[in-house]
């Protein structure tokens, strides 16, 4: 959802240790990789993102202070550093952990390493990943904590057609490990879940590069506002949900009156098979015109394009994911089956609401979307 990433935490008492005994001897950390990744095409390469959750290390005085990763056979294949790994680490807070915070918040429950390897085509993409974590106290002794070993997973990535039709679309927040869909871990039902691993919020520029003209805090001033979204495959409509309002640009909606049902907005949701699963969230509401149960095909219309839930701005948000809940699932990965990427849009694109660097329009096949590209869609 737009620029929403929240996180907490309770500290995890269970393994403090009497003040006497070293914590690099007598700690006890656990560490797993959260889900099997599915390498998938990004920009020429082949991209495995993915998460490491440990216990928390705060209540033994230690850090995280270096992560190796190797391939089956041992060999290195990334190496971060504590200057990294700074950047890569998201850390619950402090707020309790209650019953209620349990059925939907956004506490995470433990510390999560988000990591991302990219491999040229003249690499070979491993089979299986291995990582060791180092961790050190204020005398730098160290520990080492070897996770269990995770292999890839066997699907690859649906391949889709466009959600959206025309030029000059943009992929915010898009696929790339910082984003603010990447960190987006929400606590349901007593587990964390990352429904957003691959979200992709679409907006499009005008003909001028402009996301909107005259008063910008009014919906009908985005020229794509109201714009159909469609079908991306052949596929039966699993869930469709209606009734919340749309929200003047720059606004979000008051957080104390959203639901975990509200916060996606009007959306749909489409059962392509084989346990993928496409959102396609904030609708203008009453414009869905499918209804659940019925089998759609590619290219078909299903709404139209709002600013509703957990929004300040018109967008499409869309994801895939592996259950027919917009967020109590885990996301994947999906390439489009054709785009031409004709420029890279400003960071800061909500806020100053024009502006991309162009360059020579780059046809991509099977692709995923860099964050920020500006494409055309057939």
């Amino acid at each position: 959802m737009t620029r929403w990433n929240i996180f907490a935490f309770i500290p995890l008492l269970l393994f403090l240790f009497p003040p006497q005994t070293h914590a690099a001897e007598s700690m006890h950390i656990e560490a797993t990789v959260r889900q099997s990744p599915v390498p998938f095409p990004l920009s020429g390469k082949t991209v495995l993102a993915y998460e490491i959750s440990f216990t928390d290390p705060r209540p033994l005085h230690l850090e995280l202070a270096d992560c190796v990763v190797t391939n089956q056979a041992g060999t290195t294949i990334a190496h971060f550093d504590k200057k990294a790994l700074s950047t890569m680490v998201k850390l619950p807070d402090e707020r309790e952990v209650t019953d209620k915070a349990k059925q939907f918040s956004g506490i995470l429950l433990r510390p999560i390493l988000f990591l991302w390897l990219s491999f040229s085509s003249e690499q070979a993409v491993p089979l299986q990943l291995q990582h060791t974590l180092t961790f050190t106290d204020a005398k730098g002794e160290q520990k080492n904590v070897v996770v269990p070993p995770a292999k890839l997973a066997d699907a690859a990535p649906v391949v889709l057609a466009s959600p959206v039709q025309g030029s000059n679309w943009v992929a915010t927040a898009a696929f790339a490990n910082t984003t603010y869909h990447r960190r987006s871990l929400l606590l349901i039902e007593g587990k964390n879940y990352l429904a957003q691993r691959f979200a992709v919020d679409f907006v499009q520029y005008n003909d001028k590069g402009q996301l909107f003209t005259g008063d910008r805090t009014k919906n009908e001033s985005y020229a794509y506002y109201g714009t159909p979204v469609h079908s991306v495959g052949q596929a039966t409509v699993c869930s469709v949900y209606n009734g919340v309002p749309d929200n003047p640009p720059g606004e979000f909606p008051d957080r104390n009156t959203m639901t975990r049902e509200s916060i996606p907005g009007n959306n749909v949701m489409l059962d392509l098979g084989n346990g993928r699963f496409a959102l396609y969230g904030h609708l203008i509401p009453d414009s869905i015109v499918v209804k659940q149960g019925q089998h759609v095909k590619k290219g078909d219309v299903l709404g139209r394009l709002g600013n509703s839930g957990n929004s300040d701005a018109p967008h499409l948000h869309f994801h895939i994911c592996d259950a027919c809940d917009p967020l109590q699932c885990e996301g994947l990965p999906f390439a489009l089956n054709r785009y031409t990427a004709v420029a890279t849009a400003v960071p800061d694109i909500y806020e100053q609401g024009y502006g991309m660097t162009s360059h020579e329009p780059m046809p991509e096949v099977l692709t995923a979307m860099p964050d920020l590209t500006v494409m055309d869609m057939p």
